[in-house]
């Protein structure tokens, strides 16, 4: 299924996001599986540490999506 996948990040937690985001994005070369598929890029608001992708994943991919950014965003 398709889906916009909204976030968000307290700022004092921004090199963690970092930090997360090029881990994730190593593990996604070695399993493309096991994350969603992005459809469309990540888009941060005007706002700042709030933003959105649109994805297309399975629950499992899902599940395992939230479990990786958590504590640092918020859904």
């Amino acid at each position: 299924m398709k889906y916009i996948a909204y976030w968000e990040y307290d700022f004092k937690d921004a090199d963690k996001v970092l930090e997360k985001l090029e881990l994730q994005e190593k593990e996604i070369e070695k399993f493309p599986q096991k994350y969603p598929k992005e459809l469309f890029p990540s888009h941060e608001t005007l706002e700042g540490a709030k933003g959105f992708d649109i994805i297309e994943a399975t629950q499992d991919q899902l599940r395992n999506e939230a479990l990786f950014w958590l504590p640092e965003l918020h859904a």
